[in-house]
């Protein structure tokens, strides 16, 4: 049998070259946003008063790989997922996970006094005299 007719359940176990690739993208992740405080450019919610352009050249690599490489492996562990779970089992547990976060969301944002920016918020009115 190849490996793309493997029937569910082979193979058992966790990938780890996968879960190391993984770390590596997320801590490139958090030095990425961290480096871009320190660009130039003005596309970046907070600055710090002294720049460089040195951050640009390494944000542009960032932008061009990170990006594409968290999808990769995102999809490659999706796909060792299904392949060891079964179509079935693997969408319920991706529902069970989205659902479960999209509702403890809400439930903070309708308990929340602002919103958590999920509902406009409500104008004030004011009164001169």
């Amino acid at each position: 049998m190849g490996a793309d007719t493997e029937p569910p359940g082979a193979g058992a176990g966790r990938r780890g070259e996968l879960d190391v690739l993984r770390a590596l993208v997320v801590v490139g992740l958090v030095l990425f946003h961290s480096a871009l405080v320190f660009s130039p450019d003005d596309d970046f919610y907070v600055k710090n008063t002294t720049t460089t352009g040195a951050v640009t050249v390494l944000a542009g690599f960032g932008v061009v790989w990170a990006m594409p490489m968290l999808f990769l492996v995102a999809g490659l562990g999706a796909r060792h997922s299904l392949r060891r779970r079964g179509p079935a089992r693997f969408a319920r547990e991706r529902l069970l996970r989205l659902v479960s976060r999209w509702c403890s969301a809400r439930s903070c944002c309708a308990r929340s006094p602002s919103g958590c920016g999920c509902a406009p918020p409500t104008p004030r009115t004011t009164s001169r005299t």
